[in-house]
């Protein structure tokens, strides 16, 4: 029972029992949230289209709530604000070499950068809600590889997210290989 104190971040019983009675619920959808889609990197409705398209990802959030140009143009505007952040941060590491960035790849995807003299390519997410959504697969696919780092912005200072703080921070213990 603990353990799923722990799991749900409830603090007593009656807490847990309204998560899992809300999980069961249809109505306890998430609402599509500006904060939402800058964590998901999501920059165009087509993006929206395409991506709502996911059985898993749909039945996280409500058909009903339909993104207006004006949230995209404030997604868009904050994907590029944290670019702009890592980049010029990365520019003030000694390691780090960008004088062959591209930043083309994907709409959060800089390549072109080395890193001690080596290829690496860096996913940059926004987080200035606190979290990182990783949803696309071509962000997963390249964050599969070793010369591959992720980098936030949460508005405060940009950094790398390391796996360690991924597995502590999500209280992930296991995973198969």
């Amino acid at each position: 029972m603990d353990d799923l104190l722990v799991e749900f971040d409830a603090k007593d019983l009656s807490e847990l029992r309204n998560l899992l009675t809300k999980g069961k619920n249809k109505n306890s959808i998430l609402q599509v949230t500006e904060d939402i889609l800058v964590s998901m990197g999501i920059t165009s409705i087509e993006q929206w289209q395409e991506a709502i398209k996911d059985k898993n990802l749909a039945e996280l959030f409500s058909h009903e709530s339909t993104p207006t140009t004006d949230m995209f143009v404030y997604v868009q505007s904050l994907i590029k604000q944290a670019k702009e952040n890592v980049i010029k941060h990365l520019e003030t590491l000694d390691n780090y070499d960008l004088a062959l960035l591209d930043d083309s790849t994907a709409p959060t995807v800089l390549a072109g950068i080395l890193k001690d003299g080596e290829s690496i390519s860096i996913v940059v997410r926004p987080a200035y809600d606190g979290e990182v959504i990783v949803y696309y697969g071509s962000e997963r696919d390249i964050l599969d590889y070793e010369n591959s780092e992720l980098w936030i912005d949460d508005g405060k200072e940009p950094r790398k997210i390391s796996l360690g703080h991924i597995l502590k921070s999500a209280n992930i213990v296991k995973f198969p290989v």
